[in-house]
């Protein structure tokens, strides 16, 4: 999946050819791993989230791009979640110009497509080799998840669906199902979220959707079709589900291996702790390296189908005392702490480097967890996060365990004007 972009270029610009036209090609490797980014399609509204669009995710240096998010409907079929931002906006930079003397009914050729989805069919012309899919659920549009995996007439219809769509969309190369959680029940937060609806029967149910899944692609001559997951990293939830079932019938699972710790608890901790530190009494065993050694050495899945994740953001803690090392670690603390994303001091990883160096915090390293993170004494407040050194433990982590990559959530919080500094090491580290 490496993509040689210098020395291609090289090439065409000594054959004097490039034009606008150019298909920037992935030169073989020998690497099998992945650097999966989901893109957020609402982030094009959220200044916290750049307002990125398709055409600033850094295709060149990812294996796959997710669409975050589409739902699935009453009667059981997928639709996205913003039908104007991913199909009908005309003001991306590779939207179609109308030409009606050309076109005379619509001013368009047939099989247009704006939006979103517009970006993604010219950006797959240049980068044929990145696989994008289609994720669907997520933690707001879960909801119907555990009805439609409830009987196989549910499932069929579903993945009816999910065919459907990547007929009518052939650049789209698969679906990620990423239902938060199999057997949950909980309540919608806000006038976005959708809650969700669960029971223990999911737990079954989960392998025969994605069974149905499979076997509707192959039965569609889509065999080259990925069908993925992303599943929680916590041990209470991966028991819900039957991973050394279900796996056979996936590509990779993407082990979320994030959100560890957050504003929800009243203890700090780590967001991503590559390893458990004993202080940490709130959270036992759990941390990637737990996560990941249940999912391969308790339920057999194959170490190079297991992908963990990397958080482009943070959380955080107010109130927070300094405690015995003065440092806010696993001290009591609250949610009251907003960030440019959210509450619970949810920052994009870009906005953290100025976090890093600005009056009043001091940044600290768990030399257990691997993991860095910020108290400020003054204010109380307290951040979690990853950055470029946590990363490359990560990355190592990834390399010496020979596991299948990284998932990222999400593109939006690189350095998006510099380069890409985050998307660049994983890149480098799992691909190069």
């Amino acid at each position: 999946m490496k993509k040689t972009l210098s020395i291609l270029l090289s090439l065409l610009l000594i054959a004097g050819c490039i034009t606008s036209n150019t298909v920037i090609a992935n030169a073989s490797s020998n690497s099998t791993k992945r650097v999966v980014t989901y893109f957020p399609s609402w982030g094009v509204y959220q200044a916290g989230q750049q307002h990125i669009t398709v055409d600033k995710i850094p295709w060149d240096k990812i294996t796959h791009v997710n669409h975050a998010f589409f739902e699935i409907t009453s009667d059981f079929k997928i639709q996205t979640t913003d039908s104007y931002a991913d199909f009908e906006n005309t003001n991306f930079p590779h939207a179609a110009k109308a030409d009606w003397n050309k076109y005379p009914n619509t001013g368009y050729p047939e099989g247009t497509v704006f939006g979103h989805f517009g970006e993604y069919k010219y950006y797959k012309s240049k980068y044929p080799n990145v696989k994008i899919l289609i994720s669907v659920g997520g933690w707001t549009r879960s909801n119907m998840f555990h009805e439609a995996a409830s009987t196989e007439q549910n499932r069929k219809t579903l993945a009816n669906s999910m065919v459907d769509v990547m007929k009518q969309y052939p650049f789209i190369d698969g679906i990620d199902v990423d239902w938060e959680y199999p057997t949950e029940t909980r309540a919608s937060e806000d006038q976005y979220d959708r809650g969700c609806v669960g029971g223990p029967e999911d737990k079954h149910n989960f392998t025969l959707l994605l069974k149905t899944i499979r076997e509707t692609f192959d039965e569609n001559n889509m065999q080259d079709k990925l069908l993925t997951v992303a599943v929680s990293a916590g041990a209470s939830k991966i028991k819900n589900t039957e991973p050394d079932k279900y796996s056979q019938y996936v590509d990779y699972i993407g082990v979320m291996t994030y959100d560890f710790a957050g504003g929800w608890d009243k203890v700090t901790g780590h967001l991503a702790g590559l390893y458990l530190n004993p202080n940490d009494t709130t959270r036992p065993n759990f941390d990637m390296d737990d996560a990941m050694k249940l999912f391969r050495d308790t339920y057999n899945v194959p170490s190079n189908k297991l992908l963990a994740g990397s958080p482009l953001y943070s959380r955080g803690w107010a109130n927070v005392q300094p405690g015995p090392n003065g440092d806010g670690l696993f001290q009591p603390g609250d949610s009251n702490f907003k960030g440019n994303l959210g509450d619970g001091g949810q920052y994009s990883w870009y906005d953290i480097k100025n976090i890093e160096n600005a009056q009043g915090w001091v940044k600290y390293r768990d030399p257990i967890a691997k993991t860095p993170y910020l108290y400020n004494a003054n204010t109380k407040q307290f951040l979690t996060y990853e950055d470029k050194t946590s990363l490359k433990e990560r990355i190592n982590y990834i390399n010496d365990n020979n596991y299948g990559g990284l998932i990222v959530w999400d593109s939006s919080g690189d350095d998006v004007k510099n380069g890409w500094p985050m998307h660049t090491q994983m890149y480098n580290g799992l691909i190069k």
